[in-house]
């Protein structure tokens, strides 16, 4: 500076000098950190889907550590939901049932009948052994007129019946010469049955019988009892 001694100026321009010095070393100090910074060397925190938390590797440049910890978080809520929707996907099924029919009543064959009016008429040969047991009786004064009656079976209960007598014209029997031809028809009313899965009789009363002059009953030709 014009004036100035010349000791004065050169001790003036080192401190100018030093102050500038330091100011540059420190702006390259603070360059330095806004660029190591930027260079993404700090930790950086990522959130996976799932909501799991993981930190990036040193670098922080991927997201793999972070993905491997979210992502078993990912697998293991997965896992659970899969398993909850499998038990409960078991529910309804282990809750349906099936319900099989119970035991029906039936329809009864009887090929041969024999006995007499003033005692008593025997059913034989018929179906349904466990409703029958294979035969029954009934009084013989109920094929004297229309009524109800009731058969008694062989151990395996009761059937009643209503009924109606009746007989064809002469010119119409099919029963040999000299017997009375009586046509039964009639339906179940009721059954009292005995015997495990025996529930009884079902359906009309059939029948067409001969009558003979000593009152003996059989059963017309290729005719049942039916009931």
């Amino acid at each position: 500076m014009p004036g100035l001694p010349e000791w004065t100026r050169t001790r003036r321009f080192r401190i100018v000098g030093g102050v500038a010095v330091v100011a540059l070393a420190a702006g390259g100090v603070v360059l330095g950190l806004v660029l190591a910074g930027s260079g993404g060397g700090g930790p950086k925190v990522a959130t996976s889907p799932a909501g799991g938390t993981g930190s990036t590797g040193a670098t922080g440049g991927t997201d793999s550590a972070s993905s491997a910890g979210g992502g078993s978080s990912t697998a293991t809520s997965g896992s659970a939901g899969g398993t909850a929707n499998a038990a409960g996907g078991a529910g309804p099924g282990a809750a349906s049932t099936s319900t099989a029919p119970g035991p029906q009543k039936v329809s009864v064959m009887c090929t041969t009948v024999t006995g007499n009016l003033e005692s008593a008429i025997t059913l034989g040969s018929c179906s349904q052994l466990g409703v029958t047991g294979g035969s029954g009786t009934f009084p013989g004064s109920l094929l004297a007129g229309s009524g109800s009656g009731t058969v008694t079976w062989n151990g395996t209960g009761t059937t009643s019946f209503v009924y109606v007598v009746s007989h064809p014209p002469s010119q119409r029997r099919k029963c040999p010469e000299g017997d009375t031809e009586t046509t039964l028809r009639g339906s179940v009313t009721g059954n009292s049955p005995v015997g495990v899965g025996n529930v009884g009789v079902k359906g009309p009363l059939r029948a067409k019988v001969c009558v003979d002059p000593r009152l003996d009953v059989s059963l017309l030709a290729g005719r049942a009892f039916q009931l």
